[in-house]
């Protein structure tokens, strides 16, 4: 099989097998790029394959977006419940808060373990409370 097949060779330049690589080649950080912590909440190595699970998830765009989204929704529920405060107890509304405020609390920390896991908590350059 040719490597040319399908190339315009028309033109002066020829195309050289280190022009396709430099083509097709991909640059990849490795693993733990920007991580200091050797060992997470002192039990998780970077070989550990929950920690590598974790970091996986946390460099993925939708995770970001994810927890964007929730802060966003988050908020605008905080804002709508500023006008229910004087509501009564028994109101439909406040009932149904009590369980979108348990779901939050629930999604934010498995953010925070997920992440904790990944980074570190706060010993090492880069960990999750000192990544800003």
């Amino acid at each position: 099989m040719d490597i040319y097949e399908g190339v315009d060779n028309s033109s002066n330049e020829s195309i050289t097998l280190e022009m396709l690589k430099k083509v097709t080649t991909k640059k990849v950080k490795p693993l733990f790029y920007h991580v200091h912590s050797e060992r997470s909440l002192f039990v998780f190595s970077k070989e550990s394959k929950l920690r590598i699970f974790c970091y996986k998830i946390t460099n993925e765009n939708w995770f970001e977006n994810t927890i964007l989204g929730l802060i966003i929704a988050s908020s605008l529920k905080l804002v709508v419940d500023t006008y229910y405060i004087q509501e009564d107890n028994d109101h439909p509304y406040i009932k149904s808060g009590f369980y979108i405020d348990m779901f939050f609390t629930v999604a934010f920390t498995i953010e925070s373990i997920i992440k904790s896991i990944s980074l570190g908590f706060i010993m090492s350059r880069g960990s999750y409370l000192r990544e800003s």
